[in-house]
């Protein structure tokens, strides 16, 4: 696959049922750069972004959307410019904030991912 259907299949299989199952795509040690208010850090690998960003978020906001818009493509790399869109379950208050995240792609696996967004627009809805 190329680096653009990689992170196009990525944000697919992330919103399926099976969601989890878009960890197939990075890899053993991607490096995942993460802003997201509450889930912000540094991670390395597929488990860690599984516990420490992506089961967190299934249980904090319900429902949670990522949906990507525009992609843009320099060799390796994939920027995707999108929206995210949700409700914190604690406040209840819901948040639609854009998004912006860096994606390179090396022989099939994404290698890094880091994430840039309006954390102010995110951190409203968890107070």
């Amino acid at each position: 696959m190329t680096p653009l259907e990689v992170v196009k299949s990525f944000y697919t299989i992330l919103s399926s049922d099976n969601g989890m199952a878009a960890l197939d795509l990075v890899a053993p040690a991607i490096s995942w750069t993460e802003m997201f208010p509450g889930y912000a850090g540094a991670y390395t690998g597929p488990e860690a972004v599984r516990q420490n960003l992506f089961e967190p978020l299934g249980q904090d906001w319900g429902p949670f959307v990522i949906s990507p818009e525009l992609f843009v493509v320099e060799g390796a790399n994939v920027v995707a410019f999108g929206t995210y869109s949700g409700t914190y379950k604690k406040t209840g208050k819901s948040m639609v904030a854009p998004f912006v995240h860096r994606w390179e792609v090396i022989e099939g696996k994404a290698t890094t991912m880091r994430q840039y967004t309006d954390t102010a627009l995110v951190q409203t809805a968890r107070t």
